[in-house]
């Protein structure tokens, strides 16, 4: 069994040019425990439970005299979110492969957000600041198995499933339809507790194979996959999973006494077409429809290969 206990003592001092003069204090415990049993020699059961925290930013605590634009108000009397991590798991060997599956579950409380959702403004109905009003669960498996399935190939596989959703948000604003330089959209208010928190998909795997041909050659395949999840909190657009291949080569020699190494890697080897991110928090287009067409987008690059040469001496 081990057991931590850990005291924060955080000082914020804030000056800046428009003679703002902030000072604020937070004082915070943390702890943490666990526990392993050995069941034999090549087999454990794990537990652990673990507090954590995030204290609030001077831009939270007084948006209304640090930021430059909107009307957010200040709040100094934030105190920092709290989060409690529960993990169980079973760890063991056996020929020659090592397994770890996990149950894992963190909550986060007093979650900081602003009163109109943390992408919306005020309709003059709601005062806008940043109040200790959210929540957030994360709960899920783990699996990773890693070995050797002959002696010149080896594998490293993850996979996680995670169900991830909103505890409390109850005042996520988004602006609908066309605004003008005299008129802002109408700010509509939705509750979306108990919806799924944006990219955050259900199914991630990752699956890395190594061949290695001779002393100084190695092969090595790299396979991600995730699936589909929601781009914004409504959960109205779902953007589509994917799956890349990677492909790399490896080989050390020496020269002359030097250590040489060379690499060769290609990226998404097919090609894939995907979002690397996506989000979407607005009608963005102002067309009065909340939908794809709103959607702000990273594009991934598509197949990239990538060559290098060192020598240590």
């Amino acid at each position: 069994m081990t057991s931590n206990l850990r005291y924060d003592l955080i000082k914020l001092d804030y000056v800046d040019y428009r003679d703002n003069a902030f000072k604020e204090d937070f004082k915070v415990w943390s702890y943490r425990l666990g526990t392993n049993y050995q069941l034999n020699d090549t087999a454990t059961l794990y537990a652990n439970f673990s507090t954590g925290f995030r204290a609030p930013t001077v831009n939270q605590l007084y948006a209304g005299d640090v930021s430059a634009w909107g009307d957010t108000q200040n709040n100094p009397d934030l105190y920092p979110e709290k989060s409690l991590n529960y993990e169980v798991g079973f760890r063991a060997i056996k020929y020659g492969i090592t397994y770890d599956i996990s149950l894992f579950q963190l909550d986060r409380g007093d979650y900081i957000m602003k009163t109109t959702g943390n992408y919306g403004k005020s309709d003059g109905t709601v005062t806008e600041m940043w109040d200790n009003i959210g929540g957030a669960r994360h709960r899920g498996l783990e699996l990773a198995a890693s070995g050797k399935m002959m002696e010149e190939l080896s594998f490293n596989l993850a996979y996680t499933y995670l169900d991830a959703e909103y505890t409390d948000y109850k005042n996520f604003g988004i602006a609908m339809g066309e605004s003008t330089s005299w008129v802002s959209a109408p700010i509509y208010y939705y509750d979306v507790t108990g919806n799924r928190i944006p990219r955050t998909s259900k199914h991630q795997v990752n699956l890395i194979t190594e061949y290695r041909a001779t002393d100084h050659l190695k092969f090595i395949t790299e396979i991600n996959a995730k699936s589909s999840y929601y781009a914004d909190d409504l959960n109205q657009i779902k953007v589509g999973g994917h799956a890349t291949l990677d492909l790399g080569v490896d080989y050390k020699t020496k020269l002359n006494g030097y250590e040489v190494s060379m690499f060769a890697r290609a990226d998404n080897i097919f090609d894939k077409q995907y979002y690397s991110t996506a989000r979407s928090s607005s009608d963005r287009n102002e067309d009065g429809v909340f939908d794809d067409e709103d959607l702000s987008i990273t594009v991934n690059s598509g197949r990239m290969i990538t060559a290098g040469l060192s020598m240590k001496f």
